[in-house]
């Protein structure tokens, strides 16, 4: 199976229908000129050969080549079955340089900065460049900035270009003053005057640059202040003015506030499975006889949604007949769209040792309509089974802060004995500052009590009489952060760090104590769109309590298609008497992958290149166990639910008593 899995692989990343014929030489695959002109070209085969299609095609394909710096190219096409295309791709040109002529208004260095040109020239170079540096002058406040067309000094050879660019900086404008006055007729009753002196704090100080944005920022922060207090009729109109003879301007506002809505009732419709309690905490901010703001409404719908258990939170305020006090009573409707919450999730996947697995889970995301994730689900193997069932609270605590309730009962088959465990966990998930960091630090805190039997052992040493039944109780702390994307199954950029330690002792209900420090780092690379390299290490220790060692199911074990990749599962490492893994105390991993994708239509294929490092040493705080290394190398297919891997890989020493020195890995799916 793994040898006809790799050749319909390598079929599909070299098949390639061919859709036209590139004559002429240049830099480009004639792969991605036919790809930058897929769409002309599709439409050419299937419209009865229009020469209109043809013409596109060919100026897709120019235009591909002027892009990466060719910007004197030019594309013939003759129609044919399929049609031909001559390309004449002319010198790639450097821009040299950019000089500014004028009133400058900023130094060059800033203009430069500005310009933020890519070192090969392209026929939308000039513009762009003429574009940025108006961007950055009228930024500045040189709010009358002109910036003539960029003149192109070419060299003799039209290999380099040279762009003077001619400014008109003009006058750099300040703000002189501000002003704020009611409307005629806003204030019949006079309530409203003391709302000028909350408002003008909100103002730009005199002498700030006046910047294309700075009326209408202050404006948006007048009336956001008003809605705020209830004014939702609210207007705000600016009136700039530059002063006769200066660089100064004048800003009036008049301002309208209108009256101040109060909500009077609220009501929810459309929550079915949301529970009303769970609704009323993510509207707190509206309260009955509060002034009605703007500012809680946008909050309550934001706070609903961001639960991603609605598809779409609609509030709408009905006014009633304004009050003798000058304010309007409103009711507020809140009508919710429930998303779906309830699905059966299906899984297969094939693994080298674990060969056919597959599992079905029940998911409920919304359980007693209070935000809670309960999920039960059945994993096997053709090593083993697993029934699990987890509830997780995420919203209780409040923000960043995730509780776990976890139980489940498996039995497993691994290289040198068998192992059953019934297990419960308790975890609380902390991120900080999650609304100001998109890849927060977080902490996870849990415990976990185990009661587990090894039996049918194999790796058992003379006169050695282990102890089959077991009990752990873990407390554990750990420290991460995750930045991989786009998934951490399949990254591509970003790091994970992790450290973690771990305490099972008889206090806690344990037969088994022991300390455990573990650590991890990785980070993901992209340099060019065909290339990703990831690096990781990894290291656990495990120092026994009163006892001499641990049981065989709590050893740390290396080698298989996640570790060291010339080995096969737990074969790298200590061995009992016998020839079987016996596992160890301390273990340590490194990897350093290159992921090559080579096919430029065929992004999804990959072909990778690796070596990993990795030992197990028998005693806790030592690495002076041999090391086992695997150089090798390996085929991707990507996919939605992970790539489908490959590998195959030798360890050039053989030096640790391993079965055979080599190893072939075919992984699919999730890992159980």
């Amino acid at each position: 199976m793994s040898r006809a899995l790799l050749v319909a692989l390598c079929v599909l990343a070299a098949g390639c229908t061919s859709q036209a014929r590139i004559a002429g030489d240049h830099e480009l695959s004639d792969r991605e000129l036919v790809a930058a002109a897929r769409r002309p070209l599709v439409a050419y085969a299937g419209d009865g050969r229009a020469a209109a299609d043809l013409i596109d095609a060919a100026e897709a394909m120019r235009s591909r080549l002027d892009r990466e710096g060719y910007p004197l190219a030019q594309v013939t096409a003759e129609a044919g079955s399929p049609p031909s295309f001559r390309v004449v791709q002319g010198a790639r040109v450097a821009l040299e340089g950019i000089d500014f002529t004028g009133e400058a208004g900023l130094p060059p260095g800033e203009l430069l900065a500005a310009a933020a040109v890519e070192p090969w020239y392209t026929s939308a170079t000039a513009s762009a460049v003429r574009g940025r540096v108006v961007r950055a002058l009228r930024g500045a406040g040189h709010l009358q900035a002109t910036v003539a067309e960029p003149v192109e000094a070419w060299s003799a050879d039209r290999s380099r270009v040279r762009l003077v660019v001619t400014v008109q900086a003009g006058p750099r404008f300040a703000l002189g003053a501000t002003r704020l006055e009611l409307v005629a007729g806003s204030d019949p009753g006079g309530r409203w005057e003391g709302l000028l002196g909350q408002l003008t704090l909100l103002l730009d100080a005199p002498g700030t640059p006046v910047l294309p944005r700075t009326v209408s920022g202050m404006t948006a922060r007048l009336r956001g202040r008003l809605l705020d207090l209830g004014h939702l009729q609210a207007t705000v109109v600016a009136s700039p003015r530059v002063q006769p003879g200066s660089e100064l301007v004048e800003v009036g506002f008049a301002v309208s506030p209108g009256p101040v809505h109060v909500l009077r009732r609220l009501a929810v419709d459309g929550g079915v499975r949301s529970a009303p309690g769970f609704v009323a905490a993510r509207l707190g901010g509206l309260q009955a006889g509060q002034p009605l703001s703007q500012g809680a409404i946008d909050q309550a719908v934001t706070a609903l949604l961001s639960t991603g258990l609605f598809r779409r939170v609609d509030a709408l305020p009905t006014s009633g007949a304004a009050n003798a006090d000058g304010t309007v009573p409103d009711d507020l409707a809140v009508r919710l769209r429930e998303l779906p919450t309830q699905h059966v999730d299906f899984g297969l996947g094939y693994g080298s040792y674990e060969r056919f697995r597959g599992g079905v889970t029940y998911v409920d995301e919304h359980l007693f309509g209070q935000g809670l994730r309960f999920s039960a689900g059945v994993e096997v193997s053709t090593v083993g089974w697993e029934a699990n069932a987890s509830l997780v609270d995420p919203f209780r605590f409040g923000p960043g802060r995730r509780v776990t309730l976890d139980v489940a009962v498996l039995e497993r088959r691994e290289p040198s004995f068998s192992h059953q465990e019934v297990s419960t966990g308790l975890n609380f998930t902390r991120r900080f500052k999650p609304a100001l960091d998109p890849v927060p630090w977080e902490t996870r805190t849990g415990w976990r009590f185990a009661r587990s039997e090894d039996y049918a052992i194999e790796a058992v040493d003379e006169g050695e009489q282990p102890e089959p039944l077991y009990t752990t109780s873990t407390l554990s702390l750990e420290l991460r952060r995750d930045s991989r994307e786009p998934r951490v199954i399949d990254p591509e950029n970003g790091m994970l760090s992790r450290v973690g330690v771990g305490w099972s002792a008889p206090p806690l209900g344990a037969t088994v104590d022991y300390g455990e420090l573990t650590g991890e780092w990785s980070g993901a690379w992209s340099p060019a769109p065909w290339l990703v390299a990831t690096v990781r290490g990894a290291a656990t220790t495990r120092d026994p309590g009163v006892v001499e060692g641990l049981p065989i199911g709590e050893r740390l074990f290396m080698g298989g298609a996640d570790t060291v990749r010339s080995y096969s599962q737990d074969d790298l490492g200590p061995r009992a008497a016998n020839g079987e893994p016996l596992g160890g105390l301390t273990s340590a991993v490194a990897n350093l992958e290159l992921r090559w994708r080579l096919f430029s239509d065929y992004r999804e294929v990959e072909i990778a290149t690796f070596y990993d490092l990795g030992t197990v040493d028998p005693d806790a705080w030592s690495l002076d166990a041999p090391w086992g290394s695997g150089l090798g190398a390996g085929l991707r297919y990507r996919t939605p639910v992970g790539p489908v891997r490959l590998d195959a890989a030798v360890d050039p020493r053989d030096d640790l008593g391993a079965d055979q020195d080599w190893a072939v890995h075919l992984t699919v799916g999730f890992a159980f």
